[in-house]
């Protein structure tokens, strides 16, 4: 029998979306084990790792970290989360051009790395005063983009924990950008 304590490092939405499966089944074969799951931002997770405050973290691309193995998780598409009655032009249910963003307040994730990343999806006339706010966990802001405030850029997976009957869910497309996450 395998006993210990595992420190895993997770963001906020990789938590909520592929935590919850791979310790199920690793504490189904090692029932000895036990957890201490930390939060925080990519850069977070990373700067933890670093400094051996936790043995495992889940991250999503881009990081550096060079000095650790990496396992692929999985890619998922980054798409426009928005109140019901946020007009759109250009969406259908589904799926939203990315110029159709480029004109509405825009909420952006904090981590520097992914602000770079997504302001370089949109043309030259886009610029740091089209993001309304950077946010550090999307819980903090969801109920902003209920009320209509803006649009928040996020990962695909955002959609296992939050309210569906509230806010609408569009892939960005052309072109489509992706998310990769690792372990």
């Amino acid at each position: 029998l395998v006993n210990g304590l595992v420190s895993i490092g997770t963001t906020e939405i990789c938590g909520a979306s592929i935590l919850s499966d791979m310790l199920e089944g690793f504490h189904q074969k090692y029932p000895g084990i036990r957890f201490q799951i930390w939060s925080g931002t990519g850069d977070e997770v990373q700067s933890r790792l670093e400094t051996n405050l936790i043995d495992v973290g889940i991250v999503r691309e881009p990081f550096h970290m060079e000095q650790c193995d990496r396992l692929f998780l999985r890619s998922e598409p980054w798409i426009a989360v928005s109140g019901k009655e946020f007009s759109l032009p250009g969406s259908s249910e589904t799926e939203l051009p990315l110029d159709a963003l480029s004109q509405v307040p825009l909420f952006i994730p904090m981590r520097e790395t992914l602000q770079q990343d997504i302001i370089s999806w949109f043309s030259e006339g886009f610029t740091e005063r089209n993001v309304l706010c950077h946010y550090g966990a999307l819980t903090s802001i969801i109920g902003l983009i209920e009320k209509n405030l803006g649009v928040a850029i996020c990962p695909e997976s955002v959609q296992t924990f939050t309210n569906s009957e509230k806010l609408a869910y569009r892939k960005i497309v052309h072109p489509e950008h992706v998310s990769r996450v690792f372990l």
